[in-house]
């Protein structure tokens, strides 16, 4: 059943970047402000929002973590690592009808949406997805997918 928040720790509403940019800059106290990463550009703002978008759905997260373990690989391949990650057993104990969905998933929402943020070439002659230069730099996000 779904509970609405009850905490003091809900998001600001729109129009309070004040209040939001406070909780960025404060939420993690551990941060070293000599690495701590943050968008000066148009372009670096704009790749925060994509790497953001990109990182906001956990499979999309495992596919990234694949290809920037493997780098090219088939979407068939990529299903079968994803479905893996996600359910964390070996392949032979995953229904085939689950890996048929995370293919379908991959195939129809995830690379389509992973290929217009910039992230992975999809060649659909060969059935193949590669990480562009991008996924290197996501990779720090992408610890335990």
């Amino acid at each position: 059943m779904y509970a609405p928040h009850t905490t003091d720790q809900r998001p600001a509403a729109p129009g309070h970047r004040q209040d939001v940019e406070k909780q960025m800059t404060t939420h993690d106290t551990h941060a070293d402000p000599e690495t701590t990463v943050r968008p000066e550009t148009a372009e670096e703002r704009e790749f925060f929002d994509r790497a953001f978008d990109a990182l906001s759905n956990a499979r999309r997260r495992h596919a990234l973590s694949v290809l920037s373990d493997h780098g090219t690989i088939g979407l068939a391949d990529l299903a079968d690592e994803v479905a893996v990650r996600e359910r964390s057993l070996p392949l032979s104990e995953i229904p085939a009808e689950a890996v048929a969905e995370t293919y379908m998933a991959l195939y129809h929402r995830h690379v389509p949406r992973l290929a217009d943020e910039g992230f992975v070439d999809y060649d659909q002659e060969t059935d193949t997805i590669r990480g562009t230069e991008a996924v290197p730099s996501l990779d720090p996000y992408l610890d335990g997918e």
